[in-house]
């Protein structure tokens, strides 16, 4: 995306990368170890840095693609759940009285069973 908008707009795009990018790939802060990992190893086998912001564990694109049957069952499931309430009368006004019908079904207590 970045390399279509820089062929598109390079002004934008080193605009971008002087305001945006550059400030947050450095720290005010002096390297930990200046020497580096290339020769020797690094910190006792720890392979996360010290990011202070968000650092996301795991994304949706990675849960799904490591698990594509759960995937296609879920997107099936919802893909005929949205043509039944789609067609379901021909018209959302039947859909959406089917899912209230639903809602207080849920909402109304249940009988009590008989005592044995």
């Amino acid at each position: 995306m970045v390399s279509t908008l820089n062929r598109h707009f390079p002004a934008l795009v080193d605009w971008m990368n002087r305001s945006v990018m550059a400030p947050r790939q450095v720290r005010d802060e002096p390297a930990r170890h200046r020497e580096g990992a290339l020769q020797a190893a690094g910190e006792d086998g720890h392979v996360h840095g010290s990011y202070e912001g968000h650092v996301m564990q795991s994304s949706l694109y990675p849960r799904a693609s490591l698990h594509p049957v759960a995937t296609a069952a879920l997107l099936s499931a919802a893909g005929f759940t949205l043509l039944a309430l789609m067609s379901s009368g021909g018209n959302a006004a039947t859909a959406r009285h089917r899912l209230s019908q639903l809602r207080q079904a849920r909402r109304s207590p249940r009988s009590p069973s008989p005592p044995e």
